[in-house]
């Protein structure tokens, strides 16, 4: 049984719980497929954020991560990067089973990142990422990587995003509290 719904402008079926259908699957018996009614500017799983968010993952150097001279891959360095990006997300209110639930993802658009100086197979790293510039429809995340012993700074990273409503790919505005949260934000 369907739950209780009407129709908006758009003929989108909503439904009491916030939910919207696909018109495509009405009466044809077929499984309908449901996701969460996304309005500009907010989403229920994002968490409204008062403070910078800033997080600070450790990786240790391992033989899959670098070459034959034991020198880290300019690649392995992104997957660190992704891990910590991943905590940062959290953070922010979209943890991997709300992305999952909510379909509702932070996809990166652009890199942009200098390696200043190798790590080597063995060395510990910290890689503090932090939430950066805040726009309307993406945000920037900025990243160092630092090795533990001397404090050396090795990469500096910083990545654009757009959150993205899946499985239409369809970019969703970013929340109006994010823009307090970064010193660039832009209205």
């Amino acid at each position: 049984m369907l739950p209780d719904t009407s129709r908006d402008k758009r003929g989108l079926q909503h439904c009491q719980a916030g939910k919207h259908f696909s018109n495509r699957d009405e009466g044809r018996g077929q499984r309908l497929r449901h996701w969460p009614l996304i309005r500009p500017g907010s989403h229920p799983s994002i968490t409204r954020m008062s403070e910078p968010v800033e997080v600070t993952t450790r990786e240790e150097v391992m033989f899959f991560d670098t070459d034959c001279g034991q020198v880290v891959h300019n690649i392995a360095y992104l997957r660190m990067i992704e891990t910590c990006r991943t905590r940062l997300a959290a953070k922010m209110g979209m943890d991997l089973v709300t992305m999952s639930k909510t379909q509702l993802f932070p996809v990166v658009t652009r890199t942009e990142i200098d390696y200043r100086r190798p790590a080597k197979l063995g060395d510990w790293l910290q890689i503090h990422g932090k939430l950066g510039q805040v726009q309307r429809a993406r945000f920037w995340c900025e990243f160092e990587l630092r090795r533990e012993s001397g404090d050396d700074l090795l990469i500096t990273c910083r990545q654009a995003l757009a959150l993205v409503q899946m499985p239409e790919g369809k970019p969703v505005r970013l929340p109006k509290e994010w823009l307090s949260l970064a010193g660039d934000a832009e209205s």
